[in-house]
């Protein structure tokens, strides 16, 4: 009996080390200086996942809200990675609005709209491969949409943030 229960913890020991690489379930908790989100990843293949994201970032002078849906392309299927978002974002006092009703360029505006939002960063497993992680990284949301002060236009917003998840 005892010998049964010795390979059975042998089993399960060598089957978790064996399909540790294969993790496809990431979600994190995101802070910045005063702002707060969450992420759900989906790993589809070892260099590239898809996911969703929410976040409000208050970084001094300027104000994100934003969520989208992410791709991220991890290269050589290291932590590294880099990616972008498409979806609906409001920035106030962002830099550079425009606007195409008085054809001014401002430092700083309110804009409520569509978002392209490039993004790097890193993926560092904490311990073992998968379970907790560490993910720091910078995104930089663009966006076209409505000014209610000079009407339609666009603005840039920089978010640095680092995300604390778990891997499953």
């Amino acid at each position: 009996m005892k010998k049964i229960g010795i390979m059975l913890v042998l089993v399960v020991l060598t089957s978790s080390m064996v399909f540790a690489q294969n993790f496809k379930n990431w979600a994190s908790g995101e802070v910045s200086i005063l702002g707060a989100g969450a992420r759900y990843e989906y790993m589809s293949s070892p260099n590239l996942s898809i996911g969703v994201n929410i976040y409000f970032n208050s970084l001094i002078a300027w104000h994100d809200f934003g969520t989208d849906f992410s791709l991220r392309y991890y290269p050589k299927a290291k932590m590294f990675y880099f990616g972008v978002g498409l979806g609906l974002h409001y920035q106030m006092n962002g830099f550079f609005g425009w606007s195409a009703i008085s054809n001014n360029r401002v430092k700083f505006g309110n804009v409520i709209g569509f978002a392209v939002t490039p993004e790097f960063g890193w993926k560092i497993d904490v311990g073992a491969p998968g379970g907790f992680f560490v993910s720091p990284g910078f995104k930089i949301p663009i966006t076209v949409g409505y000014s209610w002060w000079w009407g339609f236009g666009w603005g840039i917003s920089f978010v640095p943030y680092v995300g604390l998840g778990y891997a499953w």
